[in-house]
């Protein structure tokens, strides 16, 4: 298997975790400033905070033989490679399925200084080798 996503994502989520973690420890109960009535609210902004942590540095693109996987913030899908018809870069990687619907993919996306240098991006060369791969695997004909 093969998985492909932004390099930064994995450190980004494990960042906003620690934050959620220190904010959670200065609100503690321990804390001589700390705000009793807003204690659930509290709670629940840091514990959301930290699931977004988790669900950010779980962001994929995984590839086997049988398909494509993507992992998104809000969930996952598997796509065989017979649904797939293509894959494009817009704001992010696109897989283009045979039945006209797109899949985006969260975990590629363009870098902006790449595109405005007018050089190769991260995500068209994820998309070139997925298109690669599509064609060894025997997805739909574009």
């Amino acid at each position: 298997m093969r998985a492909f996503r932004n390099r930064t994502y994995p450190a980004s989520g494990a960042a906003l975790v620690a934050v959620a973690a220190g904010l959670a420890a200065a609100d503690s109960p321990l804390s001589p400033d700390f705000p009793r009535p807003g204690l659930a609210l509290f709670l629940l902004l840091y514990l959301g905070m930290a699931a977004l942590g988790v669900r950010i540095s779980r962001l994929r693109v995984a590839v086997t033989d049988r398909g494509v996987q993507v992992v998104n913030i809000l969930g996952s899908r598997q796509v065989p490679w017979s649904d797939i018809r293509g894959f494009d870069v817009g704001n992010s990687l696109v897989i283009e399925l045979a039945d006209g619907r797109e899949i985006g993919c969260s975990a590629v996306q363009p870098s902006g200084l790449e595109r405005l240098l007018g050089r190769p991006t991260h995500a068209g060369r994820v998309a070139d080798e997925l298109e690669a791969l599509r064609a060894r695997y025997g997805g739909q004909a574009r």
